[in-house]
C-alpha cells in the first residue's frame, strides 16, 4: 500500500474511533448528518432522527469538542471532507438509503435546494415514483440555466425511473429532449 493510502486509512480509522467514543446515539446521528451532506442545524437532525433539538444539540456539541464538527452560525459542518467521507463509507448501505429516503420525505422542513434534493432522490428513488420524478424535473429546471449538463443528468435519472406506464414518461422525455437541444445534441434528442 502506498503512503497516501495508509494515511487515508489511518484518518478514517481515527474518525470512526472518535465517533464511536461519543456513543451509539452520536454515531447514528453523525452518520445521518454525513449522508445529508450539507450544513445542518440541531433542528434539521431533530427532524430526521425524531429527537428534540436540545438533545441533538448536546450530541453535536460533544462532536464539535472532539474535533469532528465545526460550529458555523446556527448550524454545524464537518471539520473536513474526510470526516464526512469516512462516516458515509462506514454507514451500511441499507441505512444510507433509508436516510436518503427520510431526507426526501422531509425536504421541505430541511429547506433543501432542488439540486441537493435531487442528489438524495437519485440515491433512493424507486421506479415509477412520481414524487421523485417530479423532484428531479424541478431540480433540472432550477439548474438548467447555469449547468445544463447537470440538468440533463437529473432528467436522465428521471427518465430511468419512468416505467412504460408512468404518467410522467412523455413529459420527462420532452424535457430531456429539450436539455439535449440546449447542449447542441439535437441528434440525441431525436433518438
Amino acid at each position: 500500500a502506498s503512503q497516501g493510502t495508509t494515511n487515508l486509512a489511518g484518518v478514517r480509522a481515527s474518525v470512526i474511533a472518535r465517533t464511536q467514543a461519543l456513543g451509539s446515539d452520536a454515531t447514528a446521528l453523525l452518520a445521518t448528518a454525513a449522508v445529508l451532506g450539507v450544513e445542518f442545524t440541531p433542528d434539521d437532525l431533530g427532524v430526521l432522527s425524531g429527537r428534540d433539538s436540545y438533545e441533538v444539540f448536546d450530541i453535536l456539541y460533544g462532536a464539535a469538542r472532539s474535533g469532528l464538527l465545526v460550529s458555523q452560525g446556527p448550524g454545524f459542518v464537518f471539520s473536513h471532507d474526510l470526516v464526512t467521507e469516512a462516516l458515509v463509507a462506514d454507514t451500511p448501505e441499507p441505512l444510507r438509503v433509508a436516510v436518503h429516503r427520510s431526507i426526501v420525505r422531509h425536504a421541505t422542513a430541511l429547506r433543501l435546494t432542488p439540486a441537493v434534493l435531487a442528489h438524495h432522490v437519485m440515491a433512493a428513488a424507486m421506479p415509477d415514483d412520481v414524487q421523485s420524478i417530479d423532484a428531479l424535473c424541478r431540480a433540472a429546471a432550477d439548474v438548467g440555466n447555469h449547468d445544463p449538463h447537470l440538468a440533463l443528468t437529473f432528467l436522465e435519472h428521471a427518465d430511468a425511473l419512468c416505467g412504460p406506464t408512468c404518467v410522467r414518461q412523455v413529459e420527462v422525455a420532452l424535457r430531456r429532449a429539450g436539455a439535449l437541444c440546449v447542449l447542441h445534441r439535437v441528434t440525441d434528442a431525436i433518438d
